[in-house]
C-alpha cells in the first residue's frame, strides 16, 4: 500500500508538471506568432517609414483642423479610422497596419522595438524554463520507474508448501510429513513404487517422499533431502549433533501391519534392505530465493544447496539460546534491510520452517 501511493503520489505531480507544458507551449506559440507579426510590420515600416510617416503627420493636421471626417480617407491616403482611439488604419505590402496619430511614428517605431526585444527574451525563458520542466518530467518518469521496479516481491505458493519440502539440486520435488496425520496422507496419497521413503533413525520423524517421476534420483538429492528428515525429527529438539537417516523404495513400504499386529497413525511396515545415511549432521541452512526478480519463497537444506540458490540465508543449529519466533526475527530484520521489496515476508514464513529453539550461526547477505 506505502509503494502503491508514493508511485501515485509521483504520478499526480508529473501529471501537473504535464499540464504546466502543455500550457507553456501553448504561451510559446502564442508570443512567436506574435514576434513574428511585429518583425514582419517592423520591416514594412522600415522599408516604406518616409511614406507612413507623411500618412500619419497629414491625419493629424487635418484631424486637428476639421475633425474625424471621411474626407480624411482621400486626403491623407488612409484606409480606415478609428476616432475613439485615435488610430489611422494603412494597408501597404498587403500587410493591416494601425497607428496612432496622437505620437510620433518615431517614437511608436522604438516601442514597436522595444516590443520585440521583450517578447525574445520571453521565448528564451519559456525555452528556458520548459527545458527545466522536461527534466522534472523525466526524473519523475525515472523516479516511476524506478517505484515500480521496487514493488513488492509476492509469495510464491504452491500445493507442496504445506509440508516441508525441497525441490533437490537436480530438479527432484520431495516433501515431508509435519505431523504422523501428514505422514499417513502422503504415504497413502503420493508414494509410488519407484519414489524414494525416507526417515531419520530416532522415533518421531516425518515421512519424506522423494518423487522420481520428473527426476533421476541421485546420492546429492538424497543427502540434501536427508538434511531435512533429520533437522525436522524429534533429534533437534533433543539436541544431538547428527542422527542416521534411512530410505527405502517405495514398494518397500505398507500402510498395512502383518496379520494380528497394529499400526499406530503415521507408521509403516518397511520390508527389506534399508539403505543409511550415516551421522547425518544436524545443521540447516534456511532461506530466502527471489525468482524471475517478482517473486520470493523459503527454501531450507544444506549451506551450500541453499547458499546457491538464496540472496541471503541464516544457519541453525540445535540450541536453547533462542525460540523460533526470535530465531526468526533476527533474520527477517536483516533481510529487509538488505531487500525492501521483501515486504510481505512474514515472521511465520521463517518461523515454518525452523525445527525448534536453535542457535544461529550465520547469517549472510549477498552483496
Amino acid at each position: 500500500m506505502i509503494m502503491r501511493k508514493e508511485i501515485e503520489n509521483v504520478e499526480r505531480e508529473r501529471e501537473r508538471l504535464n499540464k504546466v507544458l502543455s500550457n507553456m507551449l501553448i504561451d510559446y506559440s502564442r508570443t512567436y506568432y506574435k514576434l513574428k507579426e511585429l518583425e514582419k510590420l517592423i520591416d514594412v515600416l522600415s522599408r516604406n517609414y518616409q511614406l507612413i510617416d507623411s500618412v500619419v503627420r497629414c491625419s493629424r493636421i487635418f484631424v486637428k483642423e476639421k475633425g474625424w471626417l471621411k474626407d480624411l480617407l482621400n486626403v491623407c491616403r488612409v484606409n480606415g479610422y478609428d476616432e475613439k482611439k485615435g488610430i489611422i488604419q494603412l494597408m501597404i505590402n498587403g500587410l493591416d497596419i494601425k497607428l496612432s496619430i496622437r505620437e510620433d511614428l518615431k517614437k511608436q517605431f522604438f516601442e514597436l522595438v522595444k516590443e520585440v526585444s521583450s517578447l525574445k527574451k520571453k521565448l528564451s525563458k519559456i525555452l528556458e524554463k520548459k527545458s527545466e520542466v522536461e527534466a522534472e518530467i523525466s526524473k519523475l518518469s525515472e523516479k516511476v520507474k524506478v517505484k515500480a521496479e521496487m514493488r513488492p516481491f509476492l509469495k510464491v505458493i504452491e500445493w507442496y508448501m504445506s509440508y516441508h519440502w525441497i525441490v533437490t539440486s537436480n530438479g527432484c520435488l520431495a516433501i515431508g510429513g509435519r505431523n504422523a496425520e501428514q505422514n499417513e496422507k502422503i504415504v497413502r496419497r503420493y508414494l509410488k513404487d519407484n519414489d524414494i521413503f525416507m526417515h531419520a533413525d530416532i522415533h518421531g520423524a516425518p515421512v519424506f517422499i522423494i518423487f522420481s517421476d520428473k527426476c533421476t534420483i541421485k546420492d546429492l538429492d538424497l543427502n540434501e533431502v536427508a538434511v531435512l528428515a533429520a533437522s525436522y525429527s524429534k533429534a533437534w529438539k533433543l539436541g544431538l549433533a547428527s542422527v542416521d537417516v534411512f530410505w527405502v523404495n517405495g514398494n518397500q513400504v505398507s500402510t498395512a501391519a502383518p496379520p494380528g499386529q497394529y499400526l499406530p497413525r503415521g507408521s509403516f511396515m518397511i520390508y527389506g534392505k534399508k539403505n543409511y545415511i550415516r551421522n547425518v549432521k544436524l545443521e540447516l541452512a534456511i532461506g530466502i530465493e527471489i525468482i524471475d526478480n517478482k517473486f520470493f519463497r523459503i527454501i531450507a537444506g544444506p549451506e551450500d544447496y541453499v547458499n546457491k540458490r538464496a540472496f541471503a540465508y541464516m544457519v541453525v543449529v540445535p540450541g536453547d539460546d533462542d525460540d523460533v519466533n526470535e530465531v526468526a526475527r533476527k533474520f527477517l530484520l536483516e533481510v529487509k534491510k538488505a531487500e525492501p521489496r521483501l515486504s510481505k515476508l512474514s515472521l511465520e514464513d521463517i518461523t515454518v520452517r525452523i525445527p525448534g529453539n536453535s542457535r544461529i550461526v550465520k547469517i549472510y547477505v549477498k552483496k
